[in-house]
């Protein structure tokens, strides 16, 4: 159920996980991280709701942004900078890119951005950029 996979955002190698059940449909949910946490999240909450939600058909997606976790790239070394790049919308654009290649990797009609905290506030900018694309 559980596959290791990697994508790559401008120049990057990200690391992720798909999560993907017998009863596979074509609607996706991709998982952002959590503040500073890597793809899991705090006490495994997004390992687990991965699971569970593909044990209901829906294709789940975890990945690290970059600099995060298991992805290449850099982060501010101060919490507050990390969390003011956040509310900046800095990944944006690459949760933007990441859920064009879900939806085309994995014939998804639909990918839902789920995340809390700094995850909610990047699946918002990334929406927008989405636009119309499901």
């Amino acid at each position: 159920m559980r596959e290791a996979i990697s994508a790559s955002h401008d120049g990057r190698l990200l690391h992720g996980t798909s999560h993907i059940g017998p009863a596979a449909g074509d609607v996706g949910i991709l998982f952002i991280n959590s503040g500073t946490l890597p793809r899991s999240s705090r006490g495994d909450l997004y390992a687990h709701l991965a699971d569970a939600l593909a044990e209901r058909g829906f294709k789940s997606f975890r990945f690290d942004l970059p600099g995060l976790g298991d992805s290449q790239g850099e982060v501010p070394r101060e919490f507050v900078e990390f969390y003011e790049v956040v509310q900046e919308g800095a990944y944006a654009d690459c949760i933007a890119a990441l859920a064009r290649d879900m939806r085309k990797r994995y014939g998804l009609k639909a990918i839902v951005l789920a995340g809390i905290c700094g995850g909610a506030q990047t699946s918002v900018f990334a929406a927008a950029k989405n636009k119309g694309e499901g």
